[in-house]
């Protein structure tokens, strides 16, 4: 009898309990664990992910701790924030109500919720829960909104997810390029593999944390703490130059120069000796590094030089991103939760999908399988799709050759693409690829490739490069120099699990790339002016409270590289955002505000 159901269970009543006595401790846990708490490439969950049933876990035993040990709804005599901030509040909420209505997507089957993909019936209610659970976060948090201590618990988890967001992305840079390695266009994404869509998960990530690295340097109050605050530091710039996106670079900049102005204005007197000449000196080497990563990065540089090219392309795409709107009632309602890749995808032809996958259980269309379809139309994005497994490759098979058994059905001819590669998410470094025509009817084939220099581990893909080409895939195998290669699940009996769809090099459908827009047609112009009332009003208040200004950074960061990107397609960040907003909103007492 397997072990590990039981273990489960026992450790998720495990973490029911300590919630339920340290729910403070618990949330910023789950801080803490965000950036990790995501094994989709692993598990092939697609609309709920591990961090979700953590956080779930998390918040039922804070629910119990608020039952059965209610506090005071605030302390006597704090300054809690004016009725129109509990009305914005509830007008957001509102409006994700309205918009997930609006979505008509209906209730999902069984399997989507865990497998369905972005156009499926479960796509809205993923859009929505991030709401939810910011909701349902805040109430179990609400009798501590006060308090200080409650909010540096919240940093300290804060800084902890950074620093774990940091070991991910050197070790992906190791095993990929080399960390030390900036001459390389390979682009870090971390373990953020909502991100096999593209977009900016990782960058929304960053202007939300990177505040708080600030703020653990202000509280350390020995050297060694100073030491590894600063040692986190400079890790985390170097995350965000890797990542080679112009927005969070600009915004980190400004977000740093802030802080250290900030902490210019503070008074010695509270220091210790040593801290002054340590801030300085530090203050000097985060400059150094920041100025040697940019010139050092070839990428960097080009992406910099491109920006107003890029942002033209950009205008053009908000612009047709506008233009689903077609009248009144879609700008006060909206279109609906998860509605614009679908209907920009089928207005628009540049931006049409380049391939679906969907999960078909056991029944009526035979054994279970996964349906990987190409583009409807053009055929230069025949191939830009895919699912891809990781793969242990027996040591020292290097320029050896790999064969693929595939095993289907067709309904019409269509060429099939199968590659083995180095690669972590998004970015290929070394493939050995193989391509094979497939006829209607039931088939077993295989493909015989060239040989593969790459590093294990490695991924296996598998693409329709068709136009309008549908393959159910019942079964895959591998095999590299003559030894069989195991692949987990390789008959789909289990679902995804495993298998993970990834985009390759083509992102348009699915990404608004503003934040704002992205609330104005999805979720109508109440939302979005909930949204950016909250987003000022957090800054502004969290600002005035002790301990509050990373806080502040984080919320006026998000908001200001919102005009870049968009963040709700994904559940982690969309979550933090609103977590963020709440807290920011709601929390700290404003009779002891900042006098600085």
């Amino acid at each position: 009898m397997p072990w590990w159901p039981l273990a489960l269970s026992l450790g998720g009543l495990g973490v029911v309990l300590w919630s339920a006595r340290q729910p403070v401790w618990a949330m910023a846990v789950v801080l803490a664990l965000l950036p990790v708490a995501h094994l989709g490439v692993w598990s092939g969950w697609r609309q709920v992910d591990e961090f979700e049933l953590l956080l779930t876990l998390v918040l039922l035993g804070a629910t119990l701790h608020r039952w059965r040990a209610p506090r005071p709804a605030h302390p006597a005599g704090a300054r809690g924030p004016a009725w129109w901030v509990y009305a914005m509040a509830a007008l957001w909420c509102l409006s994700v109500g309205l918009a997930w209505w609006r979505a008509d997507a209906g209730w999902p089957a069984w399997w989507e919720v865990f497998w369905g993909d972005e156009h499926s019936a479960a796509a809205p209610l993923r859009a929505a829960r991030s709401t939810v659970w910011a909701v349902w976060a805040c109430w179990c948090l609400w009798p501590w909104r006060a308090e200080r201590e409650a909010t540096r618990r919240l940093s300290w988890g804060m800084v902890t997810g950074l620093g774990c967001l940091c070991v991910t992305v050197f070790c992906e840079r190791l095993q990929a390029v080399a960390w030390w390695d900036l001459a390389s266009d390979y682009r870090t994404t971390g373990w953020f593999w909502e991100m096999n869509l593209g977009g900016g998960a990782i960058d929304a990530y960053l202007a939300m944390a990177l505040p708080f690295a600030w703020w653990a340097l202000t509280r350390a109050r020995r050297p060694l703490g100073f030491a590894v605050g600063a040692v986190l530091l400079m890790a985390s710039w170097y995350v965000v130059v890797t990542t080679y996106s112009r927005g969070i670079l600009v915004v980190a900049v400004v977000l740093s120069a802030h802080a250290v102005w900030w902490q210019s204005r503070q008074s010695p007197s509270s220091r210790p000796a040593w801290w002054r000449p340590a801030w300085r000196g530090l203050c000097l080497l985060w400059l150094v590094e920041v100025v040697l990563l940019v010139s050092m990065s070839q990428l960097a540089g080009q992406r910099l030089a491109q920006s107003l090219d890029d942002t033209v392309g950009r205008w053009r795409h908000w612009q047709a991103i506008t233009g689903l709107m077609t009248g009144p009632s879609d700008l006060w309602r909206g279109l609906g939760l998860g509605q614009v890749p679908v209907q920009y995808s089928q207005r628009h032809g540049h931006a049409e999908l380049p391939g679906r996958t969907t999960w078909q259980p056991e029944g009526g269309h035979g054994p279970a399988h996964v349906e990987l379809s190409g583009p409807a139309t053009r055929l230069e994005l025949a191939g830009r799709w895919a699912i891809m497994q990781r793969i242990q490759l027996p040591e020292g098979l290097g320029g050896h050759h790999v064969h693929v058994r595939l095993h289907g059905r067709v309904e019409h001819p269509l060429q099939v693409s199968v590659a083995v590669c180095q690669q972590h998410l998004l970015y290929p470094i070394d493939c050995a690829q193989m391509q094979a025509s497939w006829q209607p009817g039931d088939a077993m084939i295989t493909l015989d490739g060239p040989g593969f220099r790459g590093a294990s581990p490695a991924v296996l893909k598998v693409s329709v490069s068709s136009v309008a080409g549908q393959l159910r895939l019942q079964q895959v195998q591998l095999w590299a120099d003559g030894q069989a290669v195991p692949l987990q699940n390789a008959n789909f009996s289990r679902g995804s699990a495993h298998w993970w769809p990834v985009s390759q090099s083509y992102f348009i459908p699915w990404h608004v790339d503003n934040l704002y827009l992205e609330v104005l047609v999805e979720r109508g112009l109440p939302a979005l002016l909930a949204l950016a009332v909250l987003i000022v009003h957090g800054g502004w208040r969290a600002g005035r409270v002790p301990d509050g200004w990373p806080w502040a950074g984080a919320v006026l960061s998000i908001g200001l590289l919102g005009s870049l990107i968009s963040v709700f397609e994904f559940t982690r960040v969309a979550f933090l955002l609103q977590f963020l907003l709440w807290w920011t909103s709601f929390s700290g007492d404003e009779s002891r505000r900042l006098r600085a």
